[in-house]
C-alpha cells in the first residue's frame, strides 16, 4: 500500500488506486507462497522488503508535495475525498461479502489446516483469497490512519477480542466493534486537541491491549485449548 501510494503520487495517479493495485500484487504474491510456515515467513519478508525499497525510491523522487507524502505515512481524515469514500464503500462491501461467504472454510483452514486439506480444501487458494482481502482492507485504511499506524488497527482489536472471547464469531464481532470504537474515539480526541489521530490510535490500542490481556490472565490463568475439530 505504501509503495502504491507513493508511486501513484509520482506518476500523477489517484493515491487510493495505486494503493489498491500494489496491495493486490503483494497479496497475490504472499498468498501464493505455499503452505509451509517457514517458507511463508521468508517469502513474505522478501516481498515486503522489495516493496519497501520501491516505496523509499518513489518517495525520494516524489518531492513535489511533502504534505501528500506525510498523508501517506500518517494519514489524514481531511484529505479523504468523496470519490475515496465511494471507493472505500465498494471495497468494504466486496470484502465483507467475501468473508461472509467463505467464513466457515477460512475458519476451518485457520484452526486445523491439516484436517481442512484432508477434507479437500485448497489451502493455497484460501490463502490467496485471504491475503487479497487483507490487501484491500489495508489499502483503504491507510487513507485515514496512514501506513505507519495501519498495523495498530489490524493487530490490536483482534488480539484484544481473542482475550475476551474464544468463540470465533464473537471474537470477530468484538474486533470490529473495538476497531471502530478506537478509531472514532481517536478522531474525537484529534478534533478537540492539537495532536494527530495516529498518536491517539496507537496509544489507545496499546493501552487497551495490555489492560485486556492483564484482565484475561487474571480471570483465566491457564490457557484454554480449542476443541480438536471445532467445525
Amino acid at each position: 500500500a505504501f509503495t502504491g501510494a507513493t508511486g501513484a503520487g509520482l506518476f500523477g495517479w489517484a493515491t487510493a488506486i495505486g494503493s489498491i493495485i500494489f496491495s493486490l500484487l503483494g497479496g497475490l504474491a504472499i498468498g501464493a507462497g505455499g503452505n509451509k510456515l517457514k517458507n511463508r515467513d521468508l517469502e513474505t519478508g522478501l516481498i515486503l522488503s522489495f516493496f519497501l525499497g520501491l516505496g523509499v525510491l518513489f518517495i525520494h523522487l516524489y518531492v513535489s508535495s511533502s504534505t501528500e507524502a506525510s498523508n501517506i505515512l500518517f494519514g489524514s481524515v481531511l484529505s479523504v475525498t468523496k470519490s475515496d469514500i465511494w471507493l472505500s464503500a465498494i471495497t468494504t462491501l466486496i470484502v465483507a461479502t467475501t468473508v461472509a461467504l467463505l467464513f466457515r472454510p477460512l475458519l476451518f483452514a485457520s484452526v486445523d489446516p491439516e484436517v481442512a486439506q484432508a477434507k479437500g480444501l485448497s489451502l493455497i487458494w484460501l490463502s490467496v483469497v485471504f491475503t487479497v482481502l487483507l490487501a484491500l482492507a489495508v489499502a483503504q485504511a491507510i487513507q485515514i490512519v496512514g501506513v505507519l499506524m495501519v498495523f495498530a488497527l489490524l493487530i490490536m482489536p483482534p488480539a484484544m477480542a481473542l482475550h475476551l472471547s474464544h468463540k470465533p464469531s464473537t471474537a470477530l464481532i468484538l474486533s470490529i466493534a473495538l476497531g471502530l470504537g478506537i478509531t472514532w474515539f481517536s478522531l474525537v480526541l484529534t478534533f478537540v486537541s492539537r495532536y494527530p489521530a495516529s498518536f491517539y490510535l496507537a496509544t489507545i490500542s496499546s493501552i487497551g491491549y495490555f489492560l485486556v490481556a492483564g484482565l484475561s490472565h487474571r480471570l483465566h490463568p491457564h490457557p484454554l485449548h480449542a476443541p480438536e475439530h471445532p467445525c
